[in-house]
């Protein structure tokens, strides 16, 4: 996703499985611990799937516009 200061920043798109709870700041806190700091997302959304495209790979282009 674009940044201002770094042209880019790291950020997670998700899938919650059924019946968990969406928490953007659990999320990248445990990511924290599993993580070093620049490798952890700035930004957590939650999507129901996630877009692919027809070799059935994540299509990021399309996680783009997400504000």
């Amino acid at each position: 996703m674009a940044s201002e200061e770094w042209g880019e920043q790291v950020t997670a798109w998700v899938v919650m499985a059924p019946g968990a709870t969406f928490d953007e700041r659990v999320l990248i806190n445990h990511s924290r611990t599993l993580l070093a700091a620049y490798k952890c997302p700035k930004r957590v959304f939650e999507m129901d799937t996630l877009p692919r495209n027809h070799v059935g790979k994540i299509d990021r282009r399309k996680l783009q516009p997400i504000p």
